[in-house]
């Protein structure tokens, strides 16, 4: 594999999103009423400064993906769980109720993360659509993969626990073997990884300007149709960007349990003809 000064998450996940969120910022802070027009003026990079706002907008954006990862992720993790969880049909605990035990340091961050992202949270509270996203995969399929996970890391980590204990972290392993493997499809789950990390970040960059626009809106009064519709599309956009991490997450999860089960199929041809038959019995 090739080593690049800079790879295609460093513009995706950071650069992009950090540039994102001046424009924002800057733009909304341009809205004025002139006449009961909506009248702005965006001039952001001089010529002259074009080095430091690249790199400023780039630290900025490390910065957002973080916070993002902390804000977004921390989210979809506890209200769906992982996507390797839900795709194997592994038990989903609840937003609340996945705390084992009653914590309140645990309630409140949970409570805080939902209020930071109420744009979101209230919209996927109320029409639940991360359901459809968390779907899991065909009985028959999840018993493959199950099995093949299973036997593997029995063999070649003494892991034996893995098919009991759904907390263990097992999609790192099979990450890295897909890795130290160089199969074709490292590409792919790198370019899934940027997509994710860059939707999530966007969704967060959306939050955080609707926010702003809001508290523009109620100072300066700007009660014009067109800045209203404007805070509406941050909103739904916002939305639309959280269920796109979802989807290019769980994409990410899917590609790197085909990708192992595809490399060890020599190992494991028995297990699709033993899955079949335990679903068709409904013994699965």
């Amino acid at each position: 594999m090739n080593n690049y000064m800079f790879s295609f998450y460093d513009f995706l996940g950071y650069l992009i999103p950090g540039s994102f969120l001046v424009i924002m910022i800057r733009l909304i802070s341009e809205f004025k009423l002139v006449d009961n027009e909506w009248s702005y003026k965006i001039d952001i990079i001089k010529n002259e400064n074009i080095f430091t706002i690249i790199v400023l907008m780039y630290i900025l954006g490390h910065i957002l993906s973080f916070l993002s990862a902390i804000t977004v992720e921390r989210y979809s993790i506890w209200t769906l769980g992982y996507p390797s969880t839900y795709l194997l049909n592994y038990e989903k605990g609840g937003y609340y109720k996945s705390i084992k035990t009653h914590n309140n340091t645990r309630v409140f961050m949970r409570t805080f993360v939902w209020i930071i992202l109420f744009p979101i949270t209230i919209f996927d509270t109320i029409f639940k659509f991360n359901n459809i996203i968390s779907a899991a995969l065909d009985e028959q399929l999840q018993c493959a993969v199950k099995r093949c996970i299973c036997n593997n890391l029995r063999e070649n980590y003494k892991i034996y626990s893995i098919c009991k204990d759904t907390e263990l972290d097992f999609l790192r392993i099979l990450y890295h073997e897909i890795v130290r493997s160089g199969d074709k499809h490292f590409n792919k789950l790198q370019n899934y990884v940027a997509l994710y990390g860059f939707s999530r970040t966007i969704a967060l960059v959306l939050v955080i300007a609707f926010y702003f626009s809001i508290y523009r809106l109620y100072k300066y009064s700007l009660w014009n149709i067109n800045f209203i519709i404007f805070i509406f599309l941050l909103w739904g956009s916002s939305i639309l960007l959280y269920y796109s991490y979802n989807k290019f997450s769980k994409k990410y999860t899917l590609e790197v349990l085909m990708a192992y089960l595809v490399m060890n199929k020599s190992k494991n041809e028995n297990f699709f003809h033993k899955c079949k038959k335990e679903v068709k019995n409904g013994k699965f």
